[in-house]
């Protein structure tokens, strides 16, 4: 790549080759214009997640084929993150164990609890990607499309 840019540049006598705009089209990546759709058999939750994350992308204008595995793989985390902050809220985020050689009682976190913060980094890099962060807009130079105020709201998921 860099031999092909010494040449852009050291071939001044073809105008086309210092066009920006013919540079930019030759490096800039190319986006499906088809939109995400989601999988079909999916239950009601992912449902529900696919298409707030859906909309999401389409007011940064990134609802396209490109992104779909990343945002399919986002909407799992989303309902396993419900999922284990239903099983916490029902259990408990603690449990009481023995300890054998003394017979003690330890206080000790449940395994969701875990499950759910690394879940949550897992969702949160994910959503760094997909640009729907305060991070993710700086990291990728954009402004939401459909926000009156000029803020970068991420409905929340900015949060994580």
């Amino acid at each position: 790549m860099v031999a092909k840019i010494l040449h852009l540049q050291t071939a001044s006598d073809d105008p086309n080759k210092r066009n920006p705009a013919r540079l930019a089209a030759l490096y800039m990546p190319s986006y499906s214009s088809t939109p995400i759709t989601c999988p079909p058999g999916s239950s009601r939750e992912y449902t529900k997640h696919f298409k707030r994350l859906t909309q999401e992308l389409d007011g940064l204008g990134l609802n396209s084929e490109t992104f779909s595995t990343y945002a399919c793989m986002a909407v799992e985390k989303m309902v396993q993150v419900d999922a284990l902050k239903a099983a916490i809220k029902k259990h408990g985020a603690t449990y009481t164990a023995t300890v054998t050689r003394t017979g003690e009682k330890t206080i000790r976190p449940r395994p969701e609890v875990a499950m759910l913060a690394k879940t949550e980094r897992t969702l949160r890099a994910l959503l760094i990607d997909l640009g729907l962060t305060p991070r993710g807009h700086a990291a990728i130079g954009i402004r939401r499309r459909n926000n009156p105020r000029g803020s970068q709201s991420t409905g929340g998921w900015g949060d994580m």
